[in-house]
């Protein structure tokens, strides 16, 4: 008959290996479901310098930054070309080397290009010219050529990474200067040439740069940091998670708010998983993550493997946008599991002898 102290011991090793197995209950992968562009200047099409700020609006529409064609794309959640504006020069409808973009609640678009923003309101059908700023210089409002893939909070202000410049301008929705931080270096808030923001719903600002992540308060007073390395475009999702364009290690980063990374996909490549120098990242309010990269915008649909143990609930919950895998639970938990039980087994037995 067994004592209290070995039941014990093996209630404790049925339990550990029911850790083992939940451990690997939730994984999440991303797996792309569309893939549109291809080299060239007709619409739909890219030049090879690549499209480079991506945005979506509320109701799922994609503008797209096509910077070696100096224009703006807009296209439907399904990649189906709608209209487009833009060409080179320095008119109201014209651009100089365009970057990011964004949009706001108001369907307002912001357009950063080389010493400038360039403002537009948008519907179904085109864009009309709103108003612009900035010229080239160190002073409030000014650029030194390149603002870079800018952010928009919940309430139209936008967050413009000043790359040369070392430092976050902040404009409200018409575009008067409100305040600026930063400077270079590699201290707490400094930046190393910073090229992406975002901004969640509780206003918290997110900018990376050729160093990682930082966040920063409404305010710009700094929070946190995160060195990753050289990221370019940034979004956040309405759950707080980030997600960074890797465009050295041709991957996207998804981070939990704490910065646990939470999945991360892609390799080099032209195939429907992989990139080649990702620059743009943006995450629609159903949860699908578009990304830019050289001549390209893939769709990505996000998926949760889990185990057998869990799959009676393998569809609770589950937002219809996100597919759901049964991943076999691997042989090794069981088998490791009986045989702690029979080493515990053994050794009372022999202790007995």
């Amino acid at each position: 008959m067994y004592s209290r102290k070995w039941i014990i011991v093996l209630i404790i090793l049925m339990l550990y290996c029911v850790v083992i197995v939940q451990s690997v209950v939730a994984a999440e992968t991303y797996t792309c479901i569309l893939k549109w562009g291809s080299t060239g200047s007709d619409p739909g099409q890219f030049q090879q310098s690549g499209p480079y700020g991506i945005t979506v609006d509320s109701v799922g529409g994609v503008y797209v930054v096509d910077s070696g064609n100096s224009r703006v794309q807009k296209f439907s959640s399904d990649g189906i070309f709608q209209y487009q504006w833009g060409s080179q020069g320095f008119g109201n409808y014209q651009f100089q080397s365009p970057t990011g973009i964004a949009i706001d609640s108001t369907n307002h678009v912001t357009v950063t290009m080389t010493n400038k923003v360039k403002q537009y309101s948008v519907t179904d059908t085109g864009a009309t010219f709103i108003r612009d700023w900035g010229s080239y210089g160190t002073g409030d409002g000014q650029f030194q050529n390149y603002p870079w893939l800018l952010g928009v909070d919940p309430a139209g202000n936008l967050y413009i990474p000043d790359r040369l410049n070392q430092r976050v301008q902040v404009f409200d929705p018409s575009g008067n200067f409100i305040r600026k931080w930063g400077q270079g270096g590699s201290g707490n808030g400094d930046f190393n040439f910073p090229n992406g923001a975002a901004v969640d719903h509780q206003g918290n600002v997110w900018i990376t740069d050729d160093n990682g992540i930082q966040k920063f308060s409404p305010t710009g007073s700094f929070i946190s940091k995160w060195p990753v390395g050289y990221h370019q475009g940034i979004a956040v999702d309405n759950n707080g998670n980030i997600y960074t364009a890797a465009i050295i290690q041709d991957k996207v980063q998804k981070f939990g708010p704490d910065g646990t990374l939470l999945a991360e996909w892609g390799t080099t490549g032209t195939g429907l998983n992989q990139f080649y120098h990702p620059v743009g990242i943006a995450v629609d309010s159903q949860g699908y993550v578009y990304v830019t990269d050289q001549n390209f915008v893939r769709k990505f649909e996000k998926t949760i493997d889990v185990t057998p143990t869990t799959c009676c609930c393998c569809n609770c919950n589950i937002p219809s946008n996100i597919t759901v895998h049964v991943v076999p639970l691997s042989p090794l938990v069981p088998i490791v599991c009986l045989t702690l039980i029979v080493v515990v087994y053994g050794i009372k037995k022999k202790k007995k002898n």
